[in-house]
Parts: C-alpha cells; sequence; structure tokens
C-alpha cells in the first residue's frame, strides 16, 4: 500500500537556515518578550480557487483556527505530474492519480509546506513558504508562533487551488498528517489563543546556564524525594551521580526514564528557563505565571499548537515521538513522567495527551478549507523521515541533512541506552493498540547552516549551489578544518562549549577548500554519530566484532549535491541511498495518517508490500582507499579537539 509505483523526478534548492554564532558564556535569564495577537480581519481563501468564492467570516484575533491573509498568496505553488523522463507524457495528459488523496502538513525550521500525495506515492500537489526566524540575542532563535500556523493555512489553501485546478475537490483528501520541527517549546493561554512569549526553538542555546544549574543540582533533587519516592526512581534506573564523575556522565542521570541528558536542546530545558525568567526580581510582568494559576496554560511542541488551532481547539494532543523529545516523558510508560514533571517544575495538567503517531486526534474546524477531514497521524520530523523511509526493521538507518542533520537507526521494540552520547527516543507507534518502535538517534546541530553561512555571513559564495562546484575542483582541503560548532556540539559529543573554528589556513587556501571543507564537516559529524551508533550496537548485542549496517537512507535539501552524498559514502565506508523522491519527511507524515484514518494497514515483513514508499533510489558506493578515509578522520578528530579546547569528550 502506499508504494511509489514510478520514479518520481525531483530537484529543488538547498534550504539552510542562518542564525549567529553561539557564545559559549553562560546566558542568565533575562525578561520575556511577549507576543500580541495580531488583527485578523476578514480571511479570503485565494481568489483564484474555482468553485470557492464564499467569504469566511470576519472573527476576532487569534479565534477558531487563526486563519488570517488567505490573499496574496506567492506563487510557489506546485503542480506535478510525477512520470520518469523517459515516458512522461504529454502536459496535455497529466498522470491519472491514484485516490483516495492523503495531506502532510510539513512545518520546519525554516519553512512550511503542505503536500498531497495519492495513494501510490506521487506528489499531487504541493506547495512551500519559507520564513524567518527571530535573532534577538547571541544564541537566541525564536519563531513567531502566528507565523507558523499562518504559512500552514495559506500552504493547504494554494494546494487546494492547484488540485481543483486539475479537477479534485478537497474531498479527495481522507486524511492529513503532520510533522514539525521537534523540541521548539510553544507556550499559549488556552482561553484566548495567544501565545504568551515567542516560540523557542530547538537550537537555541540560552538555556546553558539552566542546563549547568539543574546538572549541579540533580542530586540535591534526588535527596529531597521520599523513600518510596526514591525506591521509585532507583528501580527506573535514575541514582545520584558521583561529583567525580564526567559533566556529561552527570548530565544523564535521567536517561534511563526519557533517554536524553540534559542539554540546552530539550523542550524542558526551555520551559524550565522560562519560569526562571519570570521569577527574577526584575521581571515586571509574569504571564505564564499568571496564566499557571488561573489554570489556561498550554505547553507544548509545534505539533500540538498546530492541531489545537486547526481543530477549532477541540484537540490538545501530542504523539509519542514529540513527547519523548520534550525530556518529560517515560519511554517504557509512554506518559508524562511525575518525577521529570517535578524536576522541571511543570503540571502536568499544561501538557498535552500522549498518543500514537497513526489514530484521529481530530477534525479540521468547520471554518476551515479542510473542514471535517480527519487529522490522523503525527510524528516529529526526523521520525517521519525514518518512516518515509520505510526504516521498518531493527538497524534501518537514515540521515536527515537541512538545518542540522539528524541519523536515526531503528531498535525495534527495545530501547538502547546509548553509552556513546546517542539519544534514545520513539520512532513511531502505528496506532493506540500497537507496541512503539524505538530509534538511537545522534543530532548534528550545523549541517546546512554551515552551507549558509559561507554564503550569508562570509561572501564566500553567491548561492549554496556553487559550494559544491567549487569543492569538486580541488581534491582536498589543503590541511584546512571547518568545524561549524555555532550551537556548540551535539552528539556525539554534547559540549556547549565548544565554538566553531576553522584550521589549517595558510596563502594557499582558496574558496575552493573552504567549500570543501565545509561539506567534509557535514560527512564527518555525520560519521562520527555512525561511528556511536555501531558501539552502541555492539555493546546491545554484546558482540563487540559485530559489522556494521551496510546501507545508510539519506534524505533533506543538502543531499542534492551529489558531491556530498559520494562523500559521505567514502567517509562512512556504506553504501549511501537517495530517493529520487525527496519529500521524504511528508511522505512519512501521509504514510502514518493514511493508517491511523485506517485507508491502509501497517504491514512489515519479508513478504509485505511494503518494501519501499519511495520507489527507486540513486546509490553510492565508497571510493576512496580505507587508509585515506582514516587519515582523513584522524586529521577530523583533532580539529574536534581544538574546537573543544583541546579536550575531546570521550566516546
Amino acid at each position: 500500500m502506499f508504494r511509489a509505483e514510478r520514479a518520481i523526478a525531483a530537484a529543488s534548492r538547498i534550504v539552510v537556515s542562518s542564525h549567529r554564532a553561539t557564545s559559549s558564556s553562560t546566558l542568565a535569564p533575562t525578561r520575556l518578550r511577549q507576543l500580541t495577537c495580531r488583527p485578523l480581519g476578514s480571511a479570503l481563501l485565494p481568489s483564484v480557487l474555482p468553485g470557492r468564492s464564499r467569504r469566511f467570516p470576519a472573527r476576532p484575533p487569534c479565534t477558531g483556527t487563526g486563519l488570517r491573509h488567505y490573499s496574496n498568496l506567492p506563487s510557489s505553488t506546485t503542480m506535478t505530474s510525477h512520470t520518469p523522463a523517459s515516458d512522461a507524457a504529454p502536459e496535455s495528459q497529466p498522470r491519472a492519480f491514484a485516490l483516495p488523496f492523503v495531506g502532510a502538513i510539513d512545518q520546519g525550521t525554516t519553512s512550511t509546506r503542505f503536500i498531497v500525495f495519492d495513494r501510490a506515492g506521487a506528489m499531487v500537489a504541493s506547495h512551500h513558504e519559507k520564513f524567518s526566524s527571530i535573532l534577538p540575542k547571541e544564541g537566541w532563535v525564536e519563531h513567531d508562533p502566528h507565523v507558523l500556523l499562518d504559512t500552514a493555512n495559506r500552504c493547504i489553501a494554494a494546494c487546494l487551488a492547484s488540485m481543483e485546478a486539475l479537477g479534485f475537490p478537497k474531498d479527495s483528501i481522507k486524511a492529513v498528517g503532520v510533522t514539525n520541527q521537534r523540541e521548539t517549546l510553544v507556550v499559549w493561554d488556552r482561553s484566548t489563543g495567544n501565545p504568551l512569549c515567542p516560540a523557542i526553538v530547538w537550537n537555541d542555546t540560552r538555556t546553558v546556564g539552566t542546563v549547568n544549574r539543574l546538572t549541579a543540582g540533580a542530586n540535591d533533587f534526588l535527596d529531597t524525594l521520599s523513600p518510596a519516592e526514591r525506591d521509585t526512581a532507583n528501580a527506573a534506573g535514575v541514582q545520584a551521580t558521583p561529583r567525580a564523575d564526567s559533566d556529561f556522565s552527570r548530565r544523564n542521570i535521567f536517561q534511563r526514564l526519557c533517554g536524553l541528558p540534559l542539554a540546552t536542546y530539550f523542550s524542558a530545558l526551555k520551559w524550565r528557563w522560562l519560569v526562571d525568567a519570570e521569577a527574577e526580581p526584575g521581571a515586571k510582568a509574569r504571564p505564564i505565571a499568571d496564566t499557571r494559576a488561573r489554570g489556561d496554560l498550554c505547553v507544548s511542541t509545534v505539533d500540538s499548537w498546530l492541531i489545537w488551532n486547526m481543530t477549532g481547539r477541540a484537540s490538545f494532543v501530542t504523539d509519542v515521538t514529540n513527547a519523548s523529545r520534550t525530556m518529560l516523558m517515560n519511554l517504557s510508560t509512554l506518559k508524562w513522567d511525575p518525577l521529570l514533571c517535578r524536576f522541571f517544575d511543570i503540571d502536568p495538567a499544561c501538557l498535552p495527551e500522549i498518543r500514537s503517531s497513526a489514530e484521529v486526534y481530530g477534525h479540521f474546524a468547520k471554518d476551515h478549507p479542510l473542514a471535517g477531514i480527519p487529522l490522523s497521524g503525527c510524528a516529529g520530523d526526523q521520525q517521519a523521515a525514518l518512516v518515509g523511509h520505510s526504516c521498518f526493521a531493527d538497524g534501518d538507518t537514515k540521515s536527515t541533512y537541512g538545518t542540522g542533520c539528524f541519523i536515526l537507526s531503528n531498535t525495534g521494540e527495545r530501547p538502547v541506552f546509548s553509552k556513546h552520547g546517542l539519544l534514545t527516543t520513539v520512532a513511531y507507534q502505528m496506532g493506540p493498540t500497537a507496541p512503539p518502535a524505538y530509534a538511537i538517534e545522534g543530532s548534528v546541530a550545523c549541517a546546512g547552516v554551515a552551507l549558509d553561512w559561507l554564503r550569508d555571513k562570509m561572501g564566500v559564495v553567491n548561492t549554496t549551489e556553487e559550494i559544491s562546484t567549487y569543492a569538486a575542483e580541488v581534491d582536498t582541503t589543503a590541511g584546512v578544518h571547518f568545524v561549524p560548532a555555532f550551537s556548540g556540539l551535539f552528539a556525539p559529543y554534547w559540549r556547549s562549549d565548544a565554538q566553531g573554528i576553522i584550521t589549517g589556513l595558510t596563502q594557499f587556501t582558496d574558496r575552493r577548500h573552504l567549500c570543501r571543507a565545509a561539506l567534509e564537516a557535514i560527512a564527518h559529524q555525520t560519521c562520527d554519530v555512525l561511528d556511536a551508533i555501531q558501539m552502541d550496537r555492539a555493546s546491545a548485542a554484546g558482540d563487540s566484532s559485530a559489522q556494521p549496517d551496510t546501507t545508510l537512507y539519506v534524505d533533506g535539501g543538502v543531499t542534492h549535491s551529489d558531491f556530498l552524498v559520494q562523500l559521505q559514502s567514502d567517509l562512512a565506508g556504506v553504501a549511501v541511498e537517495r530517493p529520487h523522491m525527496r519529500e521524504v519527511t511528508a511522505l512519512g507524515a501521509a504514510y502514518l495518517a493514511g493508517v491511523g484514518a485506517g485507508l491502509w494497514p501497517h504491514a512489515t515483513g519479508p513478504d509485505a508490500d511494503q518494501a519501499s514508499l519511495l520507489g527507486s533510489r540513486q546509490s553510492f558506493r565508497p571510493n576512496i582507499a580505507p587508509e585515506k578515509c582514516q587519515i582523513m578522520r584522524q586529521d577530523w578528530k583533532q580539529a574536534i579537539a581544538r574546537s573543544c579546547g583541546d579536550q575531546v569528550a570521550r566516546l
């Protein structure tokens, strides 16, 4: 089911985001900035939408689904007849799509898109909009929650216009899934629908001081537990860490509960920063505390914000994959953990209900263009990409290259707790009664953003496409190494104090070497995570000689560079498979929506008609001598040491 029957040709520009380099100094909490709700006015569907000229009634600000400003849509909608170039039909004879259709909202860090797929996995229509991050201070990265919602609604409206131009009414869409940037925290007032502050984005590092304080005080917190609570914590694997332990070891104090270390990355740390900021003596306004006292506080991630608004405030839910990235969910029970909620000072009543990745969460509200259609699939963007790649077997591994780089490896129905700097997370849960699948993950903060930095901040190139062109003109970096630790180093090092560096510059160095060094940095960081995955898998299996996986599935805007994908294969020493249809994340969300709405079953195994959702792929094989690869890896480790102040975190 939902299997691509032909190769789907797709090509698009690399889309990356930029933000300021992050200071390694501790950032003290400062007074919160508040968002005000913009006036709405009359919401209109695009005038080009055939048969849809009716006007939606004017509504007060931030009510209902939050629809606003449907006129003047950008002209980036694509209407596609996805057939291979070799047998493409004439323009007057578009491909016949297979009903039913399923939609996917893909809300990312730098853009939002809505894509409609047919039953065979072919794209019927798509629309995307870029938006800008808010960078109020060094290390701070924010989004306006209204913008996230508005761009999603406009993308939906534009796709409906494209579909109707093809002769398909909105009722052709039988289900919609949501996939989203993970960890980004959204806090809003349930009674007004207004956000109480900007959304704090996943790669924001203002919480460095919060991480340090909570790490130092974790043992003291455990001392406050009652004997019964302490027994429960010990049974879950939570124990006080010796003061002499490494900083990373102490940050993993709750690993057995939630699979995550104390780090700037996760939602709970962002929440705690907000609480501490409002508690400062100089804080003049305390909107979060006031809303909390009234019982109207909603705290969650982007998926919950979208679903809550689009269902007319009827469904305050999240799925297990997004919940597993907050640092508040118990990986065993798939519920909000009382101990973690107490540690981070949050009332579980403020949090959404945790649901599976594939079930009906609610229906689009009556005043929404998709009124009555079920929202029936949800997953964080990286887990959705894992599903889109059909990585349903234990050991299947994918890497998505976008703003950051995210490598997930399916571990089946058992969580594997990393000893080498990786995260344990929920991969998906295919229905309320289905068992969850788990994954180990390595998150790299800066991938595509490093290319954007070369273009926008340094002026080395005019377009990101030029980076691969220049890099291919030289055989080596001539000793130049670029460590883009703009937000510190994430997995497997977890060094928030690491700084971005470029080493090995000489008079011989030119833009070609810098471009190659940037692409090598992306591939090396991925290899660092793949090495850690292999060590964790060997440890879990009790066999240090276990062979690494032989295939890596890749997607994301940066993988449009053949040079990078080949370089990744060379350095990792494995085959790298890149699909021709690149919208893997959205495809995964659409697949989950179809399962959740009962349009098709989830089937795995050697006899299942589920070998691939994506159709054909292009394969890249290692093409350099192992000895050269080993030297390149050693040189990279030395560059990492310099980035960390001549100290390399032990893997």
